[in-house]
Order: structure tokens, then sequence, then C-alpha cells
């Protein structure tokens, strides 16, 4: 598929399809940021954290997803090399709908590199993609990502009261749901 060659370039990114090769370098990521995936990912189980899980994200998950018209994506920061951020479009039942997430490398948090990545995503998927709708969730406490959603341009549709619990903390956190469709993106965008 054309997709999975996908290269997408931001000012200091490099965006692109998660390849085997890349194995060590979000690994090493992941487990340093491991107590706040903890916290706020849904996929962040005890079973998640092995390198092995990984690469069946990469090998499994993401070729399955891609077959379905989703893209897995890892962004690189185009001086270092080093892994940045981890984002996709997962399809979500209807054609060309699709869910976004992100988590990033903890040394690059905070630095804006999560806006700049989900915004040159979206712009992709819009664009290039043919995506009609992307929604994304954060979840109760998580205001970091609720401004990376807020800057991005995503409207508020839903709360779900009680409806992740923290692999961290055991705590049962609600989820904030928000949607960006193609029509209110090119509206956002549109210079003309």
């Amino acid at each position: 598929m054309a997709h999975l060659n996908t290269i997408i370039e931001t000012e200091r990114l490099i965006i692109r399809v998660p390849t085997l090769a890349d194995l060590d370098a979000v690994q090493n990521a992941k487990e340093a940021n491991w107590h706040e995936l903890q916290k706020w990912m849904v996929w962040a189980s005890d079973e998640q954290k092995p390198i092995s899980a990984l690469k069946h994200y990469i090998e499994v998950i993401s070729a399955e997803d891609h077959a379905k018209g989703g893209l897995h994506l890892f962004a690189f920061h185009k001086n270092t090399g080093d892994f940045v951020m981890a984002s996709g479009l997962i399809p979500e039942g209807e054609p060309h709908f699709y869910g976004t997430g992100y988590w990033g490398n903890i040394n690059y948090l905070g630095q804006g590199y999560a806006t700049e990545m989900m915004r040159a995503i979206l712009h992709y998927a819009f664009t290039k993609h043919k995506a009609v709708k992307i929604n994304i969730a954060y979840y109760e406490g998580n205001e970091k990502s609720r401004r990376v959603i807020d800057k991005c341009g995503f409207t508020f549709v839903q709360t779900l009261p009680k409806i992740h619990q923290s692999f961290a903390t055991g705590e049962w956190l609600d989820e904030h749901q928000f949607g960006l469709t193609a029509e209110t993106w090119k509206k956002q965008h549109d210079t003309i």
C-alpha cells in the first residue's frame, strides 16, 4: 500500500511508519516514561511493557490496521534522529473515520512536539488520506493532553464518567471525547 511509505515532514520532525529498526529507541523511550503511560494510556498494561509487545505492535497490530486503511506513525527529531512521539490513525468502523492519540519520549515532552506532530498528521489525514472524521480523547487529570487537543482544533463531544481505570493508580477516570471533521478542519485552515 502506498501509505506505508508515508513520510510527513515538519519544522523539527520526520514522521513515518514504524519499522523493526525502531525497536530499541522506542522501547527505551517507553520504559523511561512507563509510569506516566500507565496513568493515561488505555494500552499500557503490564503485558505491554516488554520489547516483545512493541515488536508485536509493529509486526501485527499496525499491519492489521494498515490493511484496514489506518496509519501508525512514529516521529523522529530531524537533528538528533531521536524517537520523539508515537501516533497514528486507527480505523473506527465507518470508512475514513479514525481515532488518534499520542505518547512521547519524556526528554521531548513540554516542548510543543505533540502539537507539531498532531497538526501535521491531521493535515495529512484530511488532505491526502481522505479522512472524514478523527476522534481523540483524554482522561480526567491529563491537562497537558487536553491543551494539545484544544490547539489542534478538536470540538468537545461528550464525557464518559469513570470509564478508564488507570494502570498506575487503579483510579477510575472520566474520558473526555473530542472530534474533528474534514469540513471543520477545512474551515479552520482555509486562508482564502
